[in-house]
């Protein structure tokens, strides 16, 4: 399988990470942290088969407060 993460600010309603997954965890980059501004995000996760067919779907919100 593989998967594609989307992370969108939902004070901004503007996407903030966009990308392709092939592990089942995610380690964001230094700039891909540095990127995340206090506020609140949601994120969305799809799993495909190899064949491109969809197979899962999650999503969530997070928040990251001043100071973290």
């Amino acid at each position: 399988a593989s998967y594609i993460l989307v992370v969108t600010s939902r004070d901004h309603d503007e996407v903030e990470l966009l990308r392709p997954v092939k592990e089942t965890f995610l380690r964001p980059s230094e700039t891909e942290v540095s990127n995340f501004n206090p506020g609140w995000y949601a994120w969305t996760i799809e799993a495909r088969s190899a064949a491109g067919q969809l197979i899962g779907y999650g999503t969530a919100s997070f928040a990251i407060e001043a100071g973290e």
